[in-house]
């Protein structure tokens, strides 16, 4: 208070450290994974070593409760590890963290990757299974998911739900847009254009510019293009920083097992026992003639 006169603080940080707003990185040691599967199991995307096995019982367990219960699974705490899930369209998602975030912070990155895939696809990629071969897509997929875990880990705006904008003065704003975003837009001949959108290093927002877009069949009169909200702005630096610099966790997939039944058949099998005892007599006997050789060259 303003009575109290001025005091001095010594703060000693190896014996008391300072108060931290967000907590530190997560040791290596600890575990972070996203599966998402379809209604009936299939994977769609998993970073687990045996997520294509997990991804089947987590799809049916839901299934389950549903028709047994009317309720389905929203969390489960396992000691330090949380497990939290989501439903959207057909697909089944499931977060699990031992990195001490909450539930709800984990069902808000559940719908964070939700509206990524809409934006990154479209809309109707949650609710028509054949919009997107998802196979074809694990490479974009990991890097966009891995870079939205790093993010949610090291920068303020995801921990928050919100962008992060780059203090300069409007002349600097303005000079951007004049000389440099119309011109380069009347350049290119691009009149769909609607948002510029401008973000520098990895989450600061520099620029977002609505464009006169026209209206009407013959374009005579000319309206500007709304705003984008703060969650769109979000969504879209996610976007970009997966694709120009994105952050890759090496990720071990186990391969399932195969059955070859081609040699299950008793004759089948017995033929080709008698052709791998004469493959081994051939390169005994081949053996046996080098030796022979080496023996008369002595």
């Amino acid at each position: 208070p303003p009575c109290y006169p001025p005091f001095l603080l010594l703060w000693n940080r190896t014996r008391c450290p300072p108060f931290q707003l967000f907590p530190p990185p997560p040791p290596s040691d600890t575990m972070k994974y996203l599966i998402i599967s379809d209604d009936i199991g299939n994977p769609i995307y998993f970073d687990h070593p045996k997520g294509r096995m997990i991804c089947l019982p987590m799809a049916t367990s839901q299934d389950l409760l549903d028709e047994g219960f009317g309720e389905m699974f929203e969390s489960i705490h396992v000691v330090n590890v949380k497990l939290v899930f989501h439903q959207c369209g057909y697909m089944r998602m499931l977060a699990v963290s031992d990195h001490g975030e909450s539930e709800d912070y984990l069902s808000w990155q559940l719908h964070l990757v939700q509206h990524l895939l809409m934006m990154r696809y479209g809309p109707a990629v949650i609710t028509n299974k054949r919009h997107t071969n998802f196979l074809k897509q694990q490479q974009h997929l990991q890097s966009l998911f891995d870079t939205t875990h790093h993010l949610s880990l090291s920068r303020q705006c995801l921990l928050v739900g919100s962008i992060e904008r780059l203090e300069v003065s409007d002349d600097i704003r303005t000079h951007v847009v004049k000389y440099w975003v119309e011109r380069k837009i009347k350049e290119s001949g691009l009149a769909n254009i609607t948002n510029v959108v401008i973000f520098v290093g990895a989450t600061k927002l520099l620029l977002s510019h609505s464009l006169h877009q026209q209206v009407g069949r013959i374009g005579l009169t000319k309206e500007k293009a709304p705003e984008l909200i703060a969650d769109d702005l979000l969504l879209l630096c996610i976007l970009a920083r997966a694709h120009f610099k994105p952050s890759f966790r090496e990720v071990h997939r186990e391969k399932l097992p195969v059955a070859n039944y081609r040699n299950h058949s008793p004759k089948r099998q017995a033929a080709v026992e008698a052709a791998e005892a004469a493959e081994a007599a051939a390169e005994a006997a081949e053996a046996a003639a080098e030796a022979a050789e080496a023996a008369e060259a002595d």
